[in-house]
């Protein structure tokens, strides 16, 4: 029901809570929001079951960022009108953005039921599908969105960030492309083409794109954490000015808007030198994110133990029989934040290798060949046959070799397949692991400084992170100690900052390869680059991320107490 409908029945009616929600739709289609949720509590306080109420009290906090609190509205609501697709579709994104995805497909499959050619059921399918990771149904989904409603800008949208993680990048702006020329003043599809064009080094357009963001949503704060994180803003930038006023009024934002903004004055705070303050957002912004996830701590640590406990020596000496045909894979592996990419950028750029980014191909691979869920629980591991080992070792060949055709080597960046090394040398006795290093506290610092979209729910608090350091620490000492000699080179960030061109001929020489001085020149190489230091690789190596935890004094004491170490008396 519109909320001209509303306005209508209630007039005719002359009942007390139907001319008092008359008001509140009034309030709501004025932009008074505050007073227009007052109104309709008031409505509920006489008619708790009134079901336009609930539902247009549930759409009005879902449209103003407050999900959690929409949830149980919108189910009275459909207690009271099961059959209303709006509020199926309503429900199904409030779910949706509280993480309870499995619901919300069933919210939107129940309004398909009802009605298959609901193309905001179709493109609320695909956003959920993109958010689940599986891109293919988000590209469908959006596609067929597309076929019933051409002319849908936010289908196209959905369509450009599937494509966008499919890694079909000039598609996908192209679809971004179509999504602009039928809505221009869409803020969030300039921001997505924003991300494709920093991604493809295209830096000056990227920060173009987010400032055009920010002129039509200057009040989003996602905007201004992408737009500092391509670039520094000047201290005269008129966008500058726009972050201050809304920290200035940041209590009155939604807790993930409040998250988004801390994040990006952290770095805005951070690249002025106004060290206290940027650590005060941060801590402010990872205090807000750890509140709103579940993190096992205890589990999280226990399963890096039980790793190092299953993959035994004697373990290790059970490999494949032969190692599958194909280009030679190597593994960069190690923790966030670790110099891992500028790593990656340096083999990417050897004529003979390619990179494929942080792709999860070793663990998908894990289930399908072997039966067994090694990537949730190591245990299982001993049990495994030489076919098993063996179905492993070829199934992920296979998938290199179609991701990198002609490719002597392959560089696979998912740093958190240092958990499988064990599995990866059993299944793979020629593969090549390259560890990246990086000072502790400047390691552990830096990912704190980064709001990560992908579960990292121990990057979140300042003692748990320096807590898992420990454990990949001592997961990472058992590797040195039982896998081959020659099998994986640690490589120190620092010393790659002091001397590029030794590091890099070490770093190629492990890999088995001729030195190509096009590795001493990565910053050219154009090829798309998926992580948090997507702009930092786009230029030459810099030393001003060494020491960097020094900058930020006294206040680290919970990091340095739970990596082991003394706080340094003079900093």
């Amino acid at each position: 029901m519109t909320r001209r409908t509303v306005a209508k029945r209630a007039k005719q009616s002359g009942s007390p809570e139907l001319l008092l929600l008359t008001e509140a739709v009034k309030l709501h289609q004025k932009g008074r929001i505050e007073a227009a949720e007052r109104a309709y509590r008031r409505v509920l306080a006489l008619a708790p079951s009134q079901k336009i109420a609930l539902h247009l009290l549930g759409s009005l906090l879902l449209d103003h960022g407050r999900p959690d609190a929409a949830v149980p509205l919108l189910r009275r609501a459909l207690d009271r009108d099961p059959g209303n697709l709006d509020t199926h579709n309503n429900l199904g994104v409030a779910l949706q953005a509280i993480g309870q995805g499995d619901e919300a497909i069933v919210r939107y499959q129940a309004v398909l039921a009802a009605d298959p050619l609901n193309v905001l059921a179709q493109n609320n399918l695909s956003s959920l599908f993109r958010d689940l990771g599986r891109y293919d149904d988000a590209l469908l989904w959006a596609k067929r969105a597309i076929l019933l409603k051409p002319d849908y800008p936010a289908a196209h949208n959905n369509a450009g960030s599937a494509l966008h993680a499919l890694g079909r990048d000039e598609e996908a702006l192209a679809a971004f492309a179509r999504a602009i020329a039928l809505k221009p003043e869409d803020a969030k599809v300039q921001s997505n083409i924003g991300v494709v064009l920093r991604e493809l080094g295209r830096l000056e357009q990227a920060v173009a794109q987010f400032d055009l963001a920010l002129d039509l949503a200057p009040g989003i704060a996602s905007h201004y954490r992408l737009r500092v994180e391509a670039a520094a803003f000047p201290p005269d930038h008129r966008h500058l000015r726009g972050l201050q006023v809304l920290e200035a009024t940041r209590e009155r934002l939604p807790v993930g808007d409040r998250i988004e903004l801390a994040f990006a004055c952290a770095k805005a705070y951070a690249d002025l030198k106004d060290y206290p303050r940027s650590l005060d957002h941060l801590i402010e912004g990872n205090r807000l994110k750890r509140g709103r996830i579940a993190y096992d701590e205890t589990e999280s640590i226990d399963r890096l133990v039980r790793v190092g406990q299953t993959f035994t020596a004697d373990l290790l000496a059970r490999k494949a029989p032969g190692a599958p045909a194909g280009p030679v894979p190597i593994f960069v592996i190690g923790m966030l934040r670790s110099g891992s990419t500028l790593v990656e950028q340096v083999l990417a750029s050897h004529p003979a290798l390619r990179g494929l980014g942080e792709t999860d191909l070793f663990a998908q691979a894990i289930l399908p060949a072997t039966g067994l869920d090694l990537a949730g629980d190591p245990n299982g591991a001993g049990e495994l046959t030489p076919a098993q080992i063996e179905a492993l070792g070829q199934h992920y060949g296979a998938a290199i070799a179609k991701a990198a055709p002609g490719a002597r080597g392959v560089v696979n960046k998912m740093l958190e397949n240092f958990r499988h090394l064990g599995l990866i040398h059993m299944a793979l006795p020629q593969a090549r692991f390259v560890h990246t290093m990086r000072d502790p506290i400047d390691t552990c610092l830096s990912c704190f400084a980064q709001l990560f979209i992908s579960e990292q729910h121990h990057t979140f608090d300042l003692s748990e992170l320096g807590r898992y350091y420990r454990a990949y620490e001592a997961l990472m000492a058992h590797w040195r100690q039982v896998l081959p000699s020659g099998t994986m080179l640690d490589l120190q960030y620092e010393d790659m900052v002091a001397d590029p061109e030794a590091q890099a001929r070490r770093l190629v020489e492990h890999c088995g390869l001729p030195w190509d001085p096009a590795c001493l020149d990565f910053w050219k190489t154009e090829r798309p680059v998926r992580t948090a230091s997507a702009s930092q690789v786009r230029r030459p190596i810099y030393r001003s991320s060494v020491g960097r935890w020094r900058q930020y004094g006294p206040r680290l004491a919970p990091l340095f107490a739970a990596l082991g170490l003394a706080m340094p008396s003079q900093i």
